[in-house]
C-alpha cells in the first residue's frame, strides 16, 4: 500500500533535472533520489545500454535496475574488488568496470569522488549483488 520507493523508467530530460539524477557526468544515467521516493531508469539507457554489456541487453537492465535499487536500500558505490572478478553490482558498469575510468568520471565536481580508487583493476560486468551460488 505505501511503498517505500518506486521505480521509473524515464526520458533523458526528466533524468537530467537538477531535482532528479542531474546531469553533472555528461553521460546518461540512472539514479535513486530519495527526495522523490524513486528509483529513475534512464530510458536512453535502457533501449541503448552500456559499452560494457555490448549486446547483453537483458544483462545491462539488470544490473540497472539491481544497481540502483541497491541505492534505495542504501548501498554505496564501490570499485572493482580484483581483476577479471565479477564487478561489484553497486561499481557504476554504466561508465565502465575500470576502476581507472570510473574514477575519472567520479572526479568531475558533483561526481561520487573518492568512491572508487584508481588502482588498474578490471572487473567483468555483472548483473547481480550475489553472482555465485551459495
Amino acid at each position: 500500500p505505501n511503498p517505500s520507493f518506486k521505480v521509473s523508467l524515464t526520458t533523458p530530460e526528466t533524468t537530467h533535472r537538477p531535482d532528479a539524477c542531474g546531469f553533472q557526468i555528461k553521460f546518461e544515467a540512472s539514479c535513486y533520489r530519495k527526495s522523490l521516493g524513486r528509483v529513475l531508469i534512464n530510458l536512453a539507457r535502457w533501449v541503448r545500454g552500456a559499452k560494457a554489456y555490448g549486446p547483453d541487453m537483458t544483462g545491462y537492465r539488470q544490473y540497472a535496475i539491481n544497481h540502483e535499487v541497491g541505492h534505495a536500500l542504501g548501498n554505496q558505490h564501490v570499485g572493482c574488488g580484483g581483476n577479471d572478478q565479477p564487478a561489484p553490482v553497486m561499481m557504476q558498469q554504466s561508465f565502465g568496470v575500470s576502476d581507472d575510468y570510473v574514477s575519472m568520471l567520479n572526479d568531475i565536481p558533483g561526481g561520487d569522488k573518492g568512491k572508487v580508487p584508481k588502482d588498474g583493476r578490471i572487473c567483468k560486468t555483472n548483473s547481480w549483488p550475489n553472482p555465485t551460488p551459495q
